[in-house]
């Protein structure tokens, strides 16, 4: 009765989800309880508060079968709780998350749902961590595209074609990246989809890059940069600002780069994000390497790869043992470049 009460009061004074989520739970007042547990999530996946989010999203999900929820309310709660598992590092769970959830929806016939949990599903498999898989995202990647052409939903084709980017790219089929990033941010750009036209901008500058698009790639970095400082989106600001350093350690301007990459650093200690300060430190390795300065390049270097052991970054592992391989070889130590090498083939 208290916590009935108290949640009544609460809501006529337009206490906070997180509160109402609470007392409504206790109460057994189920709905407004899954209601506000969803809002709470939301507040906390917008704070970067990953942990808290996932605990509000729990409260909701286990609520889901005893509430009315439409299907646009299922794929938002799938989608999100997915999400703050894997900006947790929880990939694992997420991927067992979306798998269930596409079991079911399918078993339902809820093609909304199941195609936003395979489309989820492809993004992991696309992208940079332990568990990349880029044949089964290609897979993914096209089931995903069949279903999302037979819903006409445009949104998720924009963002299948930016996993098949990503795809593509990382095994350098890059006239196929090329033509799947660039249908991306067009679909996204024709909907005015702000966060999926930065993604699709972020990664075609790898694709500019290894196609030597100078031009391309700075107004990519600069579109990308722009709009996660819009959006608030300080994870992916990060990896904007890695992507502008290192461009700049290429082109010379090590000062620039250094910079660059210390502000990219400086957001990713403030939010604990292992993979985030990995990658920053990748940058001052890169411009390290370029000036061969080994006794700054070998610190930057060797906490790079632990923090990309401790946040699963595989490709960050890879990239930067193979800068600290060149370091040593120019510095005669020939057994350990070789080492580092192999290791970073392995």
């Amino acid at each position: 009765l208290y916590h009935r009460q108290a949640f009544t009061a609460l809501e006529q004074s337009q206490a906070t989800p997180a509160e109402l989520a609470f007392h409504a739970g206790v109460a057994g007042l189920s709905q407004p309880a899954f209601s506000y547990a969803v809002a709470a999530g939301d507040e906390a996946l917008a704070l970067h508060a990953f942990s808290t989010t996932t605990k509000f999203y729990e409260q909701a999900l286990n609520l889901a079968d005893r509430v009315e929820i439409s299907s646009d309310q299922q794929c938002h709660l799938c989608i999100h709780y997915g999400r703050a598992l894997e900006l947790s590092g929880r990939y694992q769970d997420a991927l067992d998350h979306y798998v269930e959830v596409s079991a079911r929806a399918k078993q339902a016939g809820n093609k909304a749902l199941e195609l936003v949990t395979l489309v989820a599903q492809g993004t992991i498999r696309a992208t940079a961590n332990e568990y990349s898989n880029f044949a089964l995202a290609e897979t993914l990647g096209q089931q995903s595209l069949a279903l999302a052409q037979a819903l006409d939903d445009k949104a998720s084709e924009a963002k299948i074609q930016w996993n098949l980017l990503n795809v593509y790219r990382m095994q350098s089929r890059n006239k196929e990246a090329l033509i799947a990033g660039e249908q991306s941010l067009a679909l996204a750009r024709e909907l005015d989809l702000r966060e999926q036209m930065a993604y699709a901008a972020n990664d075609l500058l790898y694709v500019y890059m290894a196609l030597g698009d100078i031009p391309r790639i700075l107004i990519s970095m600069e579109t990308a940069t722009t709009l996660w400082r819009e959006l608030g989106n300080q994870p992916m600001l990060t990896d904007g600002l890695i992507n502008l350093a290192c461009t700049q350690a290429f082109l010379g301007s090590y000062d620039t780069a250094l910079k660059i990459a210390g502000e990219a650093l400086q957001i990713g200690q403030s939010l604990e994000n292992k993979w985030a300060q990995s990658f920053s430190l990748s940058a001052n390795a890169l411009v390290y390497r370029q000036m061969m300065t080994a006794e700054l390049g070998l610190i930057a270097m060797t906490e790079a790869i632990q923090l990309a052991q401790a946040a699963g970054f595989t490709a960050g592992q890879v990239i930067v043992k193979s800068f600290q391989a060149q370091l040593l070889l120019y510095l005669g130590a020939v057994d350990e470049a070789w080492i580092l090498a192999q290791e970073a083939c392995e």
